[in-house]
């Protein structure tokens, strides 16, 4: 039987024991990078990407399965389906694709960090599911990483989200929310922040039941080329850095709990 035709457990089974040794705690931090290429990549319908090879599909229908909205199906999870898996901290934003952050940053110590975070951000504690039905051609996955203007960083977009659950038309985004309204069979279920948050493992960006913004300016891989500037780069680099490693070893606690009681 080949892997496409095995259920979700089964496929975290297999490469549990095939490639990790039979060491399911390894999977906490295991790189979902390293699959490239591997009969647990079978990216759905797409080139290679982390959160939608057929391993974090498998994992993901696991810890959501009889949670989320009408996710009853491993098939419902992928591009073009109900569910897309999403990664939630981002890298290629602040960092470059490229690697374009060595321009600015001069410390060693901290490139090794970025480094490390290249392969370590790719992993379970930082994946979740996203309602995946589409506006004007553009999913809530997409629009948050490339249309918005938020540069991809996970709390502004649940603090614009907010806006939308609440019911606030002056002050919501106008294509975020008209997204809420095309996933209302989500959302129609979990009407509010805290709710989405505590369904998603995400109540890290909650303080008294309130989004918490953690960063002040939101900075991209692209900057001015002045000392000045450079300096605030490597800054905030480092509290980024201190911040998601921070949520994504919580989530990763909690998901793994989940992932081991589901496959028992």
């Amino acid at each position: 039987m080949s892997l496409k035709d095995k259920n979700p457990k089964e496929i975290v089974l297999e490469f549990v024991n095939t490639k990790l040794e039979g060491d399911i705690d390894a999977l906490r931090f295991y790189s979902f990078s390293q699959l490239k290429g591997s009969d647990f990549d079978c990216t759905k319908y797409e080139s290679f990407d982390e959160d939608n090879t057929l391993l974090a599909r498998a994992i993901m229908f696991l810890i959501w399965e009889g949670k989320l909205p009408e996710l009853t199906s491993f098939d419902q999870i992928g591009t073009g389906e109900l569910y897309r898996g999403e990664t939630i901290n981002t890298f290629n934003t602040l960092f470059g694709e490229k690697g374009e952050f060595r321009d600015y940053i001069d410390d060693n110590n901290l490139i090794a960090r970025i480094d490390g975070f290249k392969e370590s951000y790719v992993s379970i504690g930082n994946f979740m599911l996203m309602p995946s039905c589409s506006y004007n051609k553009m999913s809530m996955n997409s629009y948050r990483g490339t249309s918005s203007g938020w540069r991809d960083y996970f709390d502004k977009f649940l603090f614009e989200l907010d806006k939308c659950l609440k019911g606030n038309k002056k002050e919501a985004d106008e294509i975020l929310l008209a997204l809420v309204n095309k996933n209302s069979f989500y959302f129609d279920t979990i009407k509010s922040i805290e709710l989405f948050c505590e369904k998603n493992y995400l109540n890290s960006y909650l303080v008294n039941k309130q989004v918490q913004l953690f960063f002040e300016q939101r900075l991209n891989r692209q900057i001015e080329n002045t000392d000045e500037e450079k300096q605030k780069y490597t800054m905030f680099a480092i509290k980024y850095l201190n911040k998601v490693n921070e949520i994504i070893d919580e989530r990763s606690s909690i998901i793994m709990d989940i992932i081991k009681e589901k496959i028992k």
